[in-house]
């Protein structure tokens, strides 16, 4: 093996060493990633170990919900490989100013510098080229990224260098041709006559008889900065010697050539790069627009472990044109969201570096009662908003107390070694300070807890009120659907619902005979106060019930085919003319659609009184109730069979006996067998 080879050899063995250390520590810093750390690293393989063989720059795409660490991983990521002076991170919901992607990319092409870097599109989502949905897509006006395909695609950009002192250089051209058409000669790059003339215009002086150069020589340096390059002419002593050959005409028409150069766009290389497009694209994650704080953590990351690249590109059709999403290429790694023990972690992970800073400084440790990190999981974590409002929490109840605690210490001359934290009565913040392991002080003070204190109990008339309509969605969707709801909350925290029902539906489609049913559950809130209370004494909390189940059944009769007329119909009264505009007929089926459903709900709801009265007397008196413990009370007290419905086959097993009724008795009168697939006998 020769030397040269031996040496890359030992180069890429080094490299892929390094990529599997740096993986390890990341594994160890980031939490609830780990398959996400493998792709990036299995990924980045190729291009920082061969990236000179690279006609194209490497893309990478991270797609995820906000706060799972998408950019700060790709940060530390470069950290590591001390690539962090040639990675630009480049914002693209900045559209003007500075930062901006035009600006920051001219930046990007005045770096002479060759070698690869890294590029990371962060907030791609504001790089949408189409608005709309539908056939109502239209093109962004003034797009303001258009140049970032370019870039994706070939990894050459065509930009224009605007280069200080271009205007004043044209006046010098202009001023030249003026002179020379006034009677200057010029031989070998010289002035031969209107010598006087020159001087005088030019303004300079002369202090001997030597000769004067037509160009002056103090314009050798913004020659070449406009155009030396192109013009192979690096050096003040290569251009003297170019102009000293050419009389007035050929040397206007020299400075003229340059200024055009000067305008020319510039082809800027990146293909041996390497570029991360980074992004939340809220198509994809669908429970990114519910900011509840009382939905499972594992909810949203086990409906986000199901999102598929196809799901991702199909997603990115909304903002993008399909030939944009090519060039977006296959590498599409997507972000869960953070489970609750990965939020569990990162409160571990945080508290021991606030105790690790307090030994480092004071030689003081800090421990930890499971009460304080219940409650800071309690308050901070928000599913669909990642680690950032739990890292805030954390500094909030913990990190802006050390002050406290240290002021305590000095204040009573303790000769404090550890401090220990814990809650009383979830309010109450409880800090020990021990010597030696003996208690010598003890310091509370009050938690002011925004989401606890919204989830406790009201036991006041709204909670009733809650408690009844959605007891009455619950008990609609178990024995109706024959699906039990996830959740169901008489007392939220959040600011828009007082309380909800929360259904992890895994349903494809609905078949036609359902949407009364489908309907009666969006209704049965206003239909299970109506039963319980009174016709007349129905409140005014089904405005986004009415809206959601009034949009159901409009999509399914104005766009899926299931109202007497199958045809598409306008979605407004615009100018499209590719639909349907007469909409009285489908209005009318929707009202008929509601009556029933109203009935059915009213109906259904007095044959499962039991259930709606024991469900709605649980959530008067607490504020949510979980799944399992909802089928327990269902098995109990439900007239509907309900428990562990089968996956419907209906639709498989019709096709089945008609292909059996068309191919079982052939004229002979032998069996052939009938097959969907090789699995099925």
């Amino acid at each position: 093996m020769n030397t040269q080879l031996q040496k890359l050899r030992n180069d890429f063995i080094q490299k892929v060493e390094k990529l599997e250390e740096i993986k390890s520590t990341l594994l160890t810093e980031f939490v609830g990633i780990d398959t996400v750390i493998e792709d990036i690293i299995n990924n980045v393989r190729a291009w920082y170990t061969m990236s000179s063989i690279q006609d194209r720059p490497a893309i990478i795409n991270l797609w995820g919900l906000t706060g799972v660490g998408k950019t700060s991983l790709l940060q530390r990521l470069m950290e590591l490989l001390e690539f962090s002076d040639r990675t630009y991170r480049i914002d693209l919901g900045v559209k003007d100013g500075n930062m901006s992607f035009r600006n920051t990319l001219s930046d990007l092409c005045d770096n002479k510098d060759d070698s690869p870097i890294v590029i990371m599109l962060d907030e791609f989502q504001h790089a949408r080229s189409l608005k709309g949905n539908g056939f109502a897509r239209e093109e962004v006006e003034n797009d303001k990224t258009r140049m970032v395909w370019e870039l994706i695609d070939s990894g050459k950009v065509s930009y224009i260098d605007w280069k200080t002192g271009l205007w004043q250089f044209e006046d010098l051209i202009l001023k030249l041709k003026k002179l020379s058409s006034n009677g200057v000669k010029v031989s070998n790059g010289l002035i031969t006559d209107g010598l006087d003339l020159y001087i005088q215009e030019m303004d300079i002086c002369r202090d001997d008889n030597k000769p004067i150069p037509f160009i002056p020589k103090d314009e050798y340096a913004t020659i070449i900065e406009l155009a030396g390059e192109a013009l192979h002419l690096p050096l003040k002593q290569d251009m003297e010697r170019a102009l000293m050959k050419l009389n007035a005409k050929a040397s206007i028409d020299f400075l003229f050539n340059v200024f055009r150069l000067a305008q020319s766009p510039t082809i800027k290389n990146f293909t041996k790069s390497l570029i991360f497009i980074i992004g939340n694209i809220d198509e994809a994650y669908t429970m990114s627009s519910n900011f509840s704080s009382d939905i499972s953590a594992d909810e949203f990351y086990q409906q986000s472990l199901k999102i598929t690249i196809p799901d991702m590109k199909g997603a990115l059709r909304n903002r993008f044109r399909d030939e944009q999403i090519a060039r977006l290429g296959n590498t599409h790694i997507i972000y869960p969201a953070l489970s609750a023990s990965a939020y569990k972690e990162i409160i571990d992970i945080h508290l021991a570096k606030i105790s690790q800073k307090l030994y480092n400084q004071f030689e003081i440790t800090m421990t930890f009662d499971n009460s304080v990190k219940e409650i800071l999981y309690k308050e901070g974590v928000y599913p669909t908003q990642g680690a950032r409002p739990l890292l805030t929490t954390i500094q909030s109840m913990i990190g802006s107390r050390l002050s406290i605690y240290l002021n305590r210490i000095l204040k009573h001359q303790l000769n404090t070694d550890r401090l220990h934290l814990f809650m009383v009565e979830e309010t109450q913040l409880t800090c020990q300070f021990f010597e030696k392991g003996k208690l010598k002080f003890t310091y509370a003070d009050t938690v002011q807890l925004s989401l606890e204190n919204l989830r406790k109990p009201k036991n006041d008339e709204m909670q009733a009120i809650c408690a009844v309509h959605e007891s009455g969605h619950a008990v609609l969707s178990c024995a109706l659907l024959h699906s039990i709801p996830q959740l169901v909350v008489s007392v939220s925290a959040d600011t828009d619902a007082e309380g909800f029902v929360y259904y992890n539906s895994t349903k494809d489609y609905y078949a036609k005979h359902e949407l009364v049913s489908k309907t009666a559950v969006f209704l049965g809130g206003l239909a299970a106060e109506e039963y319980i209370f009174g016709k007349e004494n129905i409140t005014s909390g089904a405005s986004s019930d009415l809206a959601n189940a009034t949009s159901f059944v409009m999509r399914m009769l104005k766009f899926n085919g299931m109202g007497e007329k199958q045809i598409n119909y306008a979605k407004t009264d615009s100018q499209e003319t590719l639909a349907y505009h007469a909409t009285q007929d489908v209005e009318e089926e929707v009202a008929l659609i509601f009556a029933q459903a109203k009935q059915l709900a009213l109906l259904t709801l007095e044959k499962e009184r039991e259930l709606l009265l024991v469900l709605a007397n649980i959530l008067n008196n607490k504020t949510r109730i979980e799944k399992s413990e909802l089928q327990q009370l269902v098995l109990e007290h439900c007239q509907t069979n309900i428990l562990n419905p089968t996956k419907s086959t209906f639709y498989r097993e019709k096709l089945k006996a008609q292909i059996a009724d068309l191919y079982v008795v052939e004229k002979l009168g032998k069996v052939s067998p009938v097959q969907l697939n090789k699995d099925e006998n």
